[in-house]
Order: C-alpha cells, then structure tokens, then sequence
C-alpha cells in the first residue's frame, strides 16, 4: 500500500509526457514536396504587373529610375495595375507547369503532362530559398514560369501549405526622353498547391 502513491504519481507523469505535442512547421516544410501552380482562371488572375505610366525623368538620382522620380506633371508616375499573364496568352502547353521545392535549395520546374510542338524539357532544375527571416524568397532558374524573369527575389506577402504570394522587382533598361533609364516594375505572383 505504501508503494502504491508513488507508483500512480508515476503512471501520470508517463501519462503527461506521453502527450503529443504539436511543433508548428518551418516555411519549408510548409512547401516541400507538394506541386505548386502558377494561380491562372478565367478572371484573369495571374502575375499582376505594376508600373509606371508616363514617367517622368530624374536625372539628378543615380541611377535613373522611373518608378522614384518626383510627380511633375499630371498623370505622371501615375502606378498602374495590370494582369499581364492569365490563360488566354499563357501557350496551351505550358497551362501545366509546376514548381517543386525540394531538400536544400534544390528544386525544379516541371514541364507537366502537356509538352510544346518546339520541344520542352520534363524537368528545369531551379534554386530556392528565403532571405531576412523569411521575409523575401528567392527562386533561381524558373524564368519559363515567372514571364520570363529567371532569378527572382522577392517580399512573402503570403506563405502557408497551400499558397504562396511574392512580390518581385524587375528592373529594365530603357530610353525615354533621349535618356537612358532604368524602369522598376513590380510583379506579384501567387502560387498554389496543385
């Protein structure tokens, strides 16, 4: 009998530890091995394009950027919002590509089911990766699915098991005014588990 206090303080401290407890994931293993689709529908959602419409130059800042230049004349620096890649200029061949992010910073872009008449490759290794805890994600090598950009890096504005938000720059030359310039447009792309 006089065991049997410590014995049943025994069996409810294993009961207790015993418990399952619950560790919340890492922003990788959120996204590791699952198939993740560039968001295109028929209202027109995809990567969202924001730029700068009749900017105005600066030379003064170096370098030259329109998207900073002060606004100096009406509508000028005016952001603009536009949906630029949604499936009715997406190619038919490329409606099911995906990303993989997999151990490490290796990934891959997958070509899908569907192959382009030209030819297309099953498989395009990419790298990834987040930045500045986890803020910003990088993507390396996807430029088939991010319109061509091939090295991304950009803010998180949303990441969970089954969507990921990024927004990105890209930076372009260009020659306005007899000036050379650089043009900074924003992308904002949404992936989704497939």
């Amino acid at each position: 009998m006089k065991y049997l206090l410590p014995v049943l303080t025994l069996f409810l401290i294993t009961i207790v530890a015993c418990e399952k407890v619950e560790v919340p994931k890492s922003k990788e293993q959120l996204i590791r091995g699952s198939k993740w689709r560039l968001e295109l529908d028929s209202n027109g959602k995809g990567i969202l394009k924001e730029f700068t419409r009749y900017p105005v130059i600066d030379t003064s800042k170096k370098p030259i950027d329109t998207l900073y230049t002060p606004v100096t004349v009406k509508m000028a620096n005016a952001i603009m919002q536009d949906t630029i890649f949604n499936q009715h200029v997406v190619q038919w061949c490329k409606l099911d590509d995906y990303l993989e992010f997999r151990d490490g910073i290796n990934g891959a872009l997958n070509t899908g089911d569907i192959k382009c008449p030209q030819g297309e490759t099953t498989e395009i290794p990419i790298k990834w990766g987040f930045l500045d805890n986890y803020s910003r994600m990088y993507i390396y090598d996807a430029g088939e699915m991010f319109l061509g950009n091939d090295d991304i890096v950009g803010e998180v504005l949303e990441i969970s098991d089954s969507k990921i938000r990024l927004r990105y720059p890209v930076i372009s030359p260009v020659f306005i005014g007899g000036k050379y310039a650089e043009d900074t447009s924003y992308y904002t792309a949404t992936l989704l588990k497939k």
